[in-house]
């Protein structure tokens, strides 16, 4: 489950780390206690940038992830500019760590962090990066693993020596503890349509879109077949910001379905009537490796993506463009429940550890009981996926280029855009399906940009029916309680 703290900290800390299971403010009070914390229990920590508080200490919200990360500890440094910094391993989940002569960074491609470092880590970071223990640019030469799907076995993650996981509460500057929703006024909220939600997001992303060219002095949006980023494109149209966008050329051959040259091409004809500026990326399905310790060395913000070695582009833009901001596309992981339907009235916390992969996991499964408690007490109208989904997944998956903008703050890239879940939680779970939101944002923002064609097939004939088929039999599952729960009992954990 996740947690939400907002800690205070004071202007002249250097370093701080916070132990798993203890609900602390980093400050003068805790300094001594927390840097002699064990280090086998320190939790994992996800930040985001300051906030503005009272007084006018820095407040930096943090989103404590710890069943999906499964990690033993994390380590926050701020620098004197508050600048924020993480420190870990991300055990099996592609990690990428580089070294920059002014400071260590690491990134993964879940922007998952987990493992194991000595408090002392200025003086052993670097080994501790470039030992092999840890996945290296040099491994990314594996490309079934970057294709392959998101999801990881549990039994591969470091779980032994977790005693305890914190459910998803907010830690308050005078130490009140408190649950937090992804809507404080959702008890007061009715049922309503996709399209109510669609124009409530919409509106409020826009606002938010408009607020990118004062942080940033370019703004960067894939342009693909995909509907992900067509919304996108919408909700920069209606916000009427400078901003460009890019599309991958073409490779020899598509990716899992994908046909990099039809993308190519409705990108061209979107770009050419609607008069943006765009881009053609060189595609790098493999090789080039090389590269990747040139554009690591100068890149200092937090670089994640799972198809890493196709990105080297723009990471090499980014590594000498610190003011551009880019945009991924995937907003679809929001607009649908992920893990389909689960009965509300039926659902134990056995059933969620299948859904969610945390059966067999102890210091997993501790949390949910008690979750789901309580929110059955509160939530009675809501899907409890929704919920689910909000604490289990929202911190914790992170876009590829999104990566200066506030994960807690209302954003724009996929699975951790707060505004269109929160509004997506009034709407029953079975009178959406996926894309439906998306496309009516397009609808209220945009609509031209519905008449061209959206994901035209890459392979063979054979594997685009095999993969329709596949599409359809999991949406027919997640529909229906009992299938959607056969279905993950079918896959393997």
């Amino acid at each position: 489950m996740l947690g939400r703290y907002s800690v205070a900290l004071s202007p002249d800390t250097a370093w701080a780390i916070l132990p798993g299971g203890q609900a602390a403010i980093i400050g003068d009070p805790y300094d001594t206690e927390i840097a002699n914390a064990d280090i086998d229990k320190i939790a994992t920590i996800l930040a985001s940038d300051v906030e503005e508080a009272a007084d006018d200490d820095p407040v930096y919200p943090l989103w404590l992830a710890t069943r999906r990360l499964a990690g033993r500890w994390i380590v926050m440094t701020i620098d004197k500019s508050g600048m924020l910094h993480l420190f870990g391993d991300a055990s099996i989940l592609f990690p990428v760590f580089y070294h920059s002569q002014e400071q260590f960074c690491a990134s993964s491609s879940l922007s998952f962090l987990t493992g194991k470092l000595d408090v002392e880590m200025t003086r052993s970071a670097a080994e501790f990066f470039q030992s092999e223990r840890y996945y290296r640019p040099d491994m990314l030469s594996e490309p079934s693993r970057l294709t392959d799907n998101t999801y990881w076995r549990l039994d591969s993650t470091p779980y032994e020596g977790i005693s305890q996981l914190v459910a998803n509460h907010s830690l308050s500057s005078d130490g009140t503890v408190r649950r937090i929703w992804p809507n404080p006024q959702f008890d007061e909220v009715e049922p309503r349509t996709v399209h109510a939600a669609a124009r409530d997001a919409a509106g409020r992303l826009v606002n938010v879109a408009k607020a990118l060219p004062t942080k940033y002095d370019a703004v960067r949006i894939p342009l693909t077949a995909g509907l992900d980023s067509r919304c996108l494109l919408a909700i920069a149209l209606a916000a009427d910001i400078p901003f460009e966008c890019y599309t991958y050329a073409p490779a020899d051959h598509g990716s899992r379905g994908q046909d990099f040259h039809a993308d190519l091409e409705i990108a061209k004809r979107i770009s050419s009537d609607f008069g943006i500026i765009h881009h053609e990326k060189r595609m790098v399905l493999s090789g080039a490796m090389s590269e990747a310790d040139e554009i690591f060395s100068n890149v200092r913000e937090q670089i994640s993506s799972p198809t890493l070695p196709r990105e080297f582009p723009l990471l090499r833009e980014l590594a000498t463009e610190r003011k551009t901001v880019f945009l991924n596309g995937n907003m679809a992981e929001i607009g649908r429940a992920h893990w389909g339907y689960v009965d509300w009235q039926k659902a134990t916390p056995e059933i969620l550890g299948l859904v969610t992969r945390a059966i067999g996991h102890s210091a997993a499964m501790e949390p949910y009981a008690p979750w789901l408690q309580e929110l059955r007490g509160v939530a009675q109208k809501f899907s409890l996926l929704d919920f689910l989904y909000w604490e289990d997944r929202m911190g914790n998956w992170q876009s590829s280029f999104q990566q200066q903008i506030n994960m807690i703050a209302p954003i724009l890239s996929p699975f951790n855009c707060h505004e269109i879940l929160c509004a997506l939680m009034a709407v029953p779970f079975k009178s959406r399906t996926t894309g439906d939101v998306q496309k009516e944002i397009i609808s209220i923002l945009e609509p031209r940009l519905l008449s061209y064609p959206f994901n035209p097939g890459g392979g063979t004939l054979k594997n685009r029916i095999k993969d329709t088929l596949k599409s359809k039999v999991r949406m027919i599952s997640r529909q229906n309680s009992r299938l959607n729960l056969l279905w993950f009992k079918s896959r393997p954990r």
